[in-house]
């Protein structure tokens, strides 16, 4: 039976358990990092909506205060 030798790490440890450990890490950060960009999306998401929707208010709204236009016919 082959054992690995690693600095510091325990000569009966399996030679791959070391990389599907760190194949586990990876593996929680990236769906750690996904989470965190759907988040981010679904935010930009929302506040262009909401932008969106001001400004068609903004446009159907009738001008009023200094400087609004007035048509004279």
């Amino acid at each position: 039976m082959a054992v690995a030798v690693v600095a510091g790490r325990d000569s009966t440890e399996p030679p791959g358990h070391h990389l599907e450990h760190q194949l586990s890490l990876l593996h929680r950060e990236t769906e750690s990092l996904v989470a965190g960009l759907r988040e981010a999306e679904a935010r930009r998401q929302r506040t262009h909506t909401r932008y969106l929707d001001d400004l068609g208010r903004a446009l159907r709204a009738p001008p009023d205060g200094p400087g609004a236009r007035t048509v004279r016919r």
